[in-house]
C-alpha cells in the first residue's frame, strides 16, 4: 500500500496536477498517513505554496499558500522547518509572511505538530 500511495504522491507533483495532489494526500490519509510519505508531502507543499495556479488568479490573498505554510508547520518535522525558512526568503512577501509567522509559532505550536 506504501508503494501505491508513494507513487499517487510523486505522480501528481509531477503532473502538476492540484485535483490529483489533493486525492493523493487523501490516499494517504486514508492509508494512515505513515512517515515515509513526509518528505514528498513537504515537497508538495512547498512547491504548491509557490505555484502560480490559473484558477487562482482571482486570489491576491494566496490563501493556497498559506494552507500550504499551516500544513508544513503541523508536520512539525525538522524538513518541514526547512521547507518553511525556504518559503520565508521567497520573492513574493505575502507568502514570506505566512512562512515567517508560521516559524516564529513553531514553539508555541507543538502541541499541533504530528511529530
Amino acid at each position: 500500500m506504501n508503494e501505491s500511495v508513494l507513487s499517487k504522491l510523486l505522480e501528481s507533483i509531477s503532473l502538476e496536477s492540484p485535483d490529483q495532489l489533493e486525492e493523493a494526500v487523501n490516499f494517504a490519509w486514508q492509508s494512515g498517513m505513515n512517515q515515509e510519505y513526509v518528505q514528498v508531502l513537504n515537497e508538495a507543499l512547498y512547491l504548491t505554496a509557490l505555484k502560480k495556479y490559473d484558477y487562482l488568479d482571482y486570489d491576491e490573498d494566496f490563501a493556497l499558500a498559506r494552507k500550504c505554510t499551516w500544513a508544513l508547520a503541523d508536520i512539525g518535522t525538522s524538513e518541514a522547518k526547512l521547507k518553511l525558512e525556504e518559503l520565508q526568503k521567497c520573492d513574493n512577501q505575502l507568502i514570506s509572511n505566512f512562512a515567517l509567522k508560521r516559524l516564529q509559532g513553531w514553539d508555541s505550536e507543538q502541541h499541533r505538530k504530528g511529530t
